[in-house]
């Protein structure tokens, strides 16, 4: 990815509460074609739960609740893009 372009991956996302968890959807935009890159989410005790994109959509649910949900930022370089949020 990085030898292709200076511009950082973006992972796209959106998610939803779902009976006290999250249904996340996700996909890499920007990339280089085939790109992986694990992305840590913070659970409330501090671990973390690793998701798996590529520039396919996916689907996971976390067991988190939808309040709670968030990326884990200090071991991976690239933006987040939320598709909730209304432009």
């Amino acid at each position: 990815q990085y030898l292709y372009t200076a511009k950082a991956p973006v992972l796209a996302y959106s998610y939803k509460s779902k009976g006290g968890k999250t249904k996340l959807k996700f996909r890499w935009q920007n990339t280089a074609p085939g790109f992986k890159l694990q992305v840590p989410v913070l659970m409330p005790d501090g671990t973390t739960l690793k998701i798996n994109p590529t520039t396919d959509w996916q689907k996971q649910i976390l067991p988190i609740p939808a309040e709670k949900f968030k990326f884990e930022r200090k071991t991976w370089y690239g933006k987040t893009k939320n598709l909730n949020k209304k432009k």
